[in-house]
C-alpha cells in the first residue's frame, strides 16, 4: 500500500497499515495545519497513545464593535461570504456558541508522528499512480483525478478555494481556551482563538500587502478578548486550501466512488473528499476505507479462483 501525504491524515494512516509506504510532495517533516487545531474527542490521542489535555473552550462573535453570545442570519452570511467568497447555506460552526469540551494535542503533535514514521517516509516525491497499487490518498480531490486520469470527466466544472493566512502569538503571561468569530468585512481576520498562551488568528489573504495584520486588525482583537498584555509573535504563514467551497453532492460521490472501485485510489481528508470534515473523522474513515479495501481484496481472490 502506498500513502499520499505526511500531513496529519496521511500520518494517521501510516500509524493504522503499519506496513504502508508514505510518500509527501514537501522536502522535510513540516507542520502544514497552523490555522486552530481541537478535536472533539480523544479518539486519535488514545489511537496515537499521546495524551491530550481536555478543556472548556468559550466562543463567541464580534461584529459592529459588540462582543455576541449568538449568531444572526446577518452575522452567520456575513461569515460565509468572507471565508468562502459567497453566500453560502452550509453550516458552520458560528452558529453553534456553547461552551464545550474540546481536547487539545501537544504543539509538534504532526512531529511527533513523522518521528515515528520516519523510516516509512519519503519525502521530495513527484507522485505518479501506478496502475497496481493500492493508495490512499490525501491530496485535494482535483489532483487525485489527475492522478487516475479523469479529471475533467466527473461532471464537476471547478473547484473552488481560498488559502488562509495564520499569525500566531505568545501571551506573555496567562492560560485562556476561546474562540472569537469576525463576520465584518472591514477586516481580514474571520476566526481568533487562544489555546493556552497561544494566540491564533486566521485571515483571508490580503494581495499586495506586506502587514499581516495591521494596527486596526489588533486593536479589534485586542478589545474582543480583552487582552491587556503582550504579544510575542511566533510566525506568519500561508495555508494552501484554508477554506473550500462544497461542489454538487452527487458529482462528489461519484468522483470518490470511481477512483476507490476502477482505480484503487482510496481518499481520506477533508481536502481528498472535498468536504469540511473534522479531523476526528479520519480514524473513522481510515476504517472504512480497510473494510472497503477488505472486500476488494477478497472478490479479486473469489474471482482468481472461480
Amino acid at each position: 500500500m502506498v500513502i499520499i501525504g505526511a500531513g496529519l491524515s496521511g500520518l494517521l494512516a501510516g500509524l493504522y497499515w503499519r506496513d504502508a509506504l508514505i510518500l509527501e510532495r514537501s522536502q522535510e517533516p513540516t507542520i502544514n495545519q497552523k490555522a486552530l487545531l481541537r478535536f472533539r474527542s480523544p479518539a486519535i490521542g488514545d489511537f496515537t497513545n499521546i495524551p491530550f489535555k481536555a478543556v472548556q473552550v468559550r466562543k463567541a462573535i464580534y461584529s459592529d464593535d459588540l462582543l455576541h453570545t449568538a449568531a444572526t442570519i446577518r452575522t452567520a452570511n456575513l461569515y460565509t461570504q468572507k471565508v468562502l467568497g459567497f453566500l453560502s447555506g452550509e453550516e458552520r460552526s458560528i452558529w453553534n456558541l456553547d461552551p464545550c469540551v474540546r481536547y487539545i494535542a501537544p504543539d509538534d503533535f504532526p512531529l511527533m508522528l513523522a518521528e515515528r514514521l520516519k523510516d516509512r517516509i519519503t519525502y521530495g516525491c513527484n507522485v505518479t499512480h501506478r496502475p497496481n497499487d493500492v493508495v490512499v490518498s490525501t491530496a485535494p480531490m482535483p489532483r487525485n483525478l489527475e492522478l487516475v486520469s479523469i479529471a475533467g470527466k466527473m461532471g464537476i466544472d471547478r473547484f473552488a478555494f481560498a488559502d488562509i493566512r495564520v499569525v500566531r502569538f505568545r501571551l506573555q503571561k496567562g492560560e485562556a481556551y476561546q474562540t472569537i468569530y469576525f463576520p465584518d468585512p472591514s477586516t481580514p481576520v474571520y476566526r481568533a482563538s487562544i489555546t493556552g498562551n497561544t494566540l491564533i488568528v486566521e485571515m483571508t489573504t490580503r494581495i499586495n500587502q506586506d502587514v499581516d495584520l495591521n494596527p486596526s486588525d489588533m486593536a479589534d482583537i485586542s478589545e474582543a478578548f480583552g487582552l491587556r498584555c503582550e504579544l510575542d509573535l511566533i510566525e506568519a504563514k500561508t495555508q494552501r486550501y484554508g477554506k473550500i467551497a462544497p461542489i454538487e453532492e452527487r458529482a462528489r460521490r461519484e468522483a470518490i466512488y470511481t477512483m476507490s472501485k476502477e482505480h484503487r485510489l482510496y481518499s481520506l481528508g477533508r481536502y481528498a473528499v472535498w468536504r469540511n470534515i473534522l479531523l476526528d473523522d479520519v480514524l473513522n474513515d481510515i476504517r472504512v476505507i480497510n473494510s472497503l479495501r477488505e472486500g476488494d481484496q477478497y472478490t479479486t481472490r473469489m474471482k482468481s479462483i472461480s
